[in-house]
């Protein structure tokens, strides 16, 4: 009886403070460990929409779990279509990693955001446990980034909406990613 009186109390490990990812000059790809992912990877995804009603677009890892892999908001008015009144947007993940590829043949504005969910297939590198010595603080430790075109990465603002779900804005087309410092 007494037991069912107490508190539980969960202490979570301490997260490494050099580890802290701080917005700043993008970084070279090789200063960075990518989230990997365990399991198949989910399929290319190709949507048109109409541009002034926007859309939502939820990517699942293939059967037999169907887990959110991640979900694309593209609220009304937030790609200006090229010519047309349908805009086209093609999403492609980076298999064995949590990274997609955004695409489209209109502009990006404001308003676009990403949320990874990665409870399922999270699967932090082999070599980070150098410095990570746990999931969790790598876990704590990551963050999205965008990957440029000269092989840098640079790390955005990033939000946590719930447990093992990382949300973060865009405003241009590219590869992002979720990263931890090496």
């Amino acid at each position: 009886m007494l037991a069912a009186c107490t508190r539980n109390t969960f202490i979570s490990p301490a997260a490494d403070p050099s580890a802290a990812i701080r917005e700043g000059p993008p970084v070279a790809a090789d200063r960075v460990w990518i989230l990997e992912q365990s399991g198949p990877s989910p399929t290319d995804t190709s949507v048109a929409f109409l541009a002034s009603a926007g859309r939502t677009v939820v990517m699942r890892h293939p059967a037999p779990d169907n887990a959110v892999y991640a979900v694309i908001e593209f609220p009304a008015g937030s790609v200006t279509p090229s010519g047309v009144d349908s805009a086209r947007v093609a999403i492609v993940p980076m298999p064995g990693r949590f990274g997609v590829g955004i695409r489209t043949t209109g502009v990006l504005g404001v308003g676009v955001q990403v949320t990874f969910s990665y409870a399922t297939h999270f699967q932090s590198p082999s070599e980070a446990a150098t410095r990570y010595p746990t999931a969790v603080r790598f876990e704590q430790s990551m963050g999205a980034a965008s990957m440029t075109t000269a092989g840098q990465v640079q790390f955005v603002p990033t939000s946590r909406p719930a447990a093992d779900m990382a949300r973060f804005s865009i405003t241009d087309t590219g590869t992002f990613v979720l990263a931890a410092p090496r």
